[in-house]
């Protein structure tokens, strides 16, 4: 786990780079576009679970794990309607993509996460694609890329196999949070 103060001060220093702006703005975008979706996935989650978990944050996992799909699941990009295949393996299939967001925020590493702490949100996400890059002191592109923080952190491009050169063709989880203005301005869940 990295400090706090590492995800604040990041955060509050964060730059898109000019030439991925309208690359950023794209993710944004399509993440707004299915933003009724996932309020009505935020409430049924907190129904279910009684974790109140905002709007952007199933935005920003169903942006990177299924490209904002609605056939495809937030847990790793399957389709919902269909067992999964791929990690985590042997799940589903749910009678809804509702259901699926049910199952993803059901696992024990949303257990004790501030959804209104952005550096808590953040630690989570990037314990959720490894430490790997902690470990070689860069900053995870899973988290960055498309940012000034993404420049020059290599990726790994494939599990266990890091390339100082390879670089992150997917937006940054932290960039669409803050694109989106998650931590400044909040709807309530209702």
């Amino acid at each position: 786990m990295r400090d706090q103060n590492y995800y604040m001060n990041l955060w509050d220093t964060m730059e898109v780079l000019p030439s991925k702006k309208s690359t950023v703005e794209w993710y944004v975008e399509r993440c707004r576009r299915g933003m009724q979706r996932y309020k009505s996935a935020s409430n049924y989650v907190h129904s279910k679970t009684g974790r109140l978990i905002k709007w952007e944050v199933f935005a920003l996992l169903h942006s990177l794990e299924a490209s904002c799909d609605f056939d495809k699941q937030i847990l790793n990009g399957q389709k919902w309607d269909q067992r999964t295949t791929w990690v985590p393996r042997g799940l589903g299939p749910w009678e809804s993509w509702q259901d699926a967001c049910v199952t993803a925020f059901e696992h024990s590493r949303w257990e004790n996460v501030d959804f209104a702490n952005v550096e808590s949100l953040l630690s989570v996400i990037e314990s959720f694609n490894g430490w790997g890059y902690k470990y070689r002191g860069k900053h995870s592109p899973y988290l960055w890329s498309f940012c000034n923080h993404g420049v020059g952190t290599g990726k790994f491009v494939s599990d266990g196999n890091y390339s100082p050169t390879a670089i992150s063709k997917q937006c940054g989880a932290a960039v669409i949070l803050k694109e989106l203005g998650y931590g400044f301005k909040h709807e309530a869940v209702l």
